[in-house]
């Protein structure tokens, strides 16, 4: 058996099974339904494919069949219910969850065919049945609506629906609802229309009649007594009376409007080719205003080194080749006056050492300005820098990025181990609300309000990576003191489901049979990116798995990504 929560517009699997192709009434869904589902008339739906079929639940149902006609694959369900005392149409829908049914050993020794699932109007035909049944009357089924009728109001909703005012006509959804409506209003109604002539002799006759009575009610002139075919002659009466109330007691808020449409109106309709040309145009104007923000919106993993260059940094960059230029002119400047110096220092009768030392420190001023790197070297530099950047851009694999969308990336391939339970994050996150939590920008945080102190949670991402040689793990986290960590890799395995394979996980760190990195949390109050090294790591598939503590390390991941060699 499988079990679901359903809840808000999600489904949380709370048991789930191994399911095989071929199975025929055997697997059974169970639902737990929150807040206003209660009150919703509920449908489950099931696609698979192009193909969609339906099991009604009803009111109060909590249980299905898994349909018969679903092969081996993945299975999209959701629910969806509507309120039959809101008028305005309201109708509850779910995000799907996927199950994948796996094929099976079945052989056929013939080509028996599949029962098909019934479709919506026959379950729904098949729950007033059941209704009625629980109230003690045997319902006779040509009181109900026909399948043609339905269509035929169908039709004419949809003929009606080319007026201006399309939001007066019902859906197939409130015909169904209305139907039920009917079928339950007119119970009481058939009740009281059965009768007999001779109703007081009859509802006098009890078991306790003798022999000789009854035959003294045999002697009685039947003529008196209406015969089957009179019943069924008086209901058809009933029946015939009631259908121009039931048709009377239809009714539009537009009815005035309707009523006063014909054949000459509806040449006012608008004209839908020219809609279709103004909505295409507004399409375009939108696509175009779109344009440049899309193309704004690129992104690289070099992201804080590109933003590091500023104008400023250009402009110094220029002022160095600026600067150099200028000193060699003052070098070149130097040497003749060095020149002149030396020519003419006995002219000028000047202090030969004072002289000497003038020319030492102006060669010891030659040297640091030939020191100083050139601009095409500075320039020979750069492009190296970023060419060592870029090489890495293509071998990365991020495999955990917290911010928004984090539980829709990873909520079902990221899975935690706590008190002897697995849960996926989505699931996890809704019982532990500050764990993955949109205060926090949805970064992992083993903290001590939803953990107390000292609480141990295995996280595993389930999603394989790929490990080549030279490879490294960078993990960027928050950590409140410095402590020794754990963190395992586990080679990829095949034919489990994520919670069969989070089970695996963890009862192989317990038995020592996974690869445990070299790792510690370092305290930090800013986020931090750590490096650790996968060099003796053979190249191939894995699984990560790393331990939390809500102690004094308290720690918060933010990402993790996987460096190739």
């Amino acid at each position: 058996m499988l079990k679901f929560l359903v809840k808000n517009q999600k489904i949380e699997i709370l048991e789930r099974e191994v399911i095989a192709s071929d199975q025929i009434s055997f697997v059974t869904l169970k639902f737990t339904f929150d807040g206003d589902w209660k009150k919703f008339y509920k449908v489950v739906q099931f696609t698979q494919c192009d193909e969609t079929y339906n099991r009604v639940l009803g009111f109060d149902g909590l249980s299905c069949l898994l349909p018969a006609e679903l092969h081996a694959g993945a299975v999209k369900i959701s629910v969806f219910g509507y309120d039959a005392d809101n008028t305005s149409g309201l109708r509850a829908t779910t995000v799907p969850v996927t199950l994948n049914i796996r094929q099976s050993g079945f052989v056929g020794d013939d080509d028996s065919p599949i029962p098909p699932t019934p479709d919506l109007y026959t379950q729904i035909l098949q729950k007033i049945e059941e209704i009625t049944r629980k109230g003690g009357a045997v319902p006779d089924m040509s009181e109900y609506l026909k399948k043609d009728e339905i269509q035929k109001m169908i039709e004419q909703a949809l003929a009606n629906s080319e007026t201006v005012i399309p939001s007066d006509y019902v859906t197939i959804e409130k015909l169904n609802d209305e139907i039920l409506m009917i079928h339950e209003s007119i119970t009481p109604i058939r009740m009281d229309a059965h009768s007999h002539k001779n109703k007081e002799i009859l509802d006098a006759t009890t078991a306790s009649y003798t022999l000789e009575e009854q035959k003294k009610l045999a002697e009685l002139n039947l003529s008196d007594y209406v015969t089957v075919r009179k019943l069924n002659d008086e209901i058809l009466m009933v029946h015939e009376a009631i259908t121009p109330i039931r048709l009377a007691s239809h009714s539009h808020q537009n009815k005035e409007l309707l009523d006063s449409l014909d054949a000459d109106s509806l040449t006012l309709l608008p004209d839908l080719q020219q809609f279709e040309d103004v909505t295409k145009y507004d399409i375009q104007t939108i696509k175009e205003s779109i344009a440049p923000v899309v193309r704004q919106a690129h992104f690289h993993e070099n992201l804080a080194v590109l933003d590091g260059i500023t104008a400023d940094r250009i402009k110094k960059w220029d002022s160095i080749s600026t600067l150099q230029t200028q000193l060699n002119g003052l070098s070149t400047e130097l040497t003749v006056w060095k020149n002149k110096c030396s020519s003419n220092s006995d002219r000028l009768h000047a202090n030969e050492a004072t002289i000497d030392n003038i020319i030492s420190e102006l060669d010891e001023i030659h040297e640091k300005i030939n020191a100083v790197p050139s601009f095409d070297t500075v320039q020979e530099t750069l492009k190296a820098m970023q060419a060592e950047i870029d090489s890495l851009g293509g071998n990365i694999q991020t495999i955990f990025q917290s911010g928004a969308g984090t539980l829709e990336r990873h909520g079902d391939t990221i899975y935690t181990f706590y008190n002897n339970g697995y849960r996926s994050l989505d699931g996890f996150a809704q019982s532990y609300p500050n764990f993955c939590s949109a205060e926090n920008d949805y970064a992992l945080y083993y903290n001590q309000s939803d953990f107390s102190w000292a609480g141990t949670v295995y996280t595993m991402i389930l999603k394989p990576f790929s490990i080549s040689k030279n490879a490294s793990i960078v993990i960027t986290y928050q950590s409140g003191a410095t402590a020794s960590g754990e963190l395992y890799l586990m080679r990829k395995i095949s034919g489990r489901s994520y919670g069969e394979l989070a089970q695996v996980l963890y009862d192989q760190i317990q038995s020592g049979n996974v690869i445990k990195l070299n790792f510690q949390w370092l305290q930090s109050t800013d986020f931090i990116s750590i490096l650790v090294d996968c060099s003796d790591v053979a190249i191939g598939d894995y699984y990560l798995v790393w331990k939390g503590v809500s102690d004094n390390t308290h720690p918060k991941i933010k990402v993790v990504k996987v460096l190739g060699g």
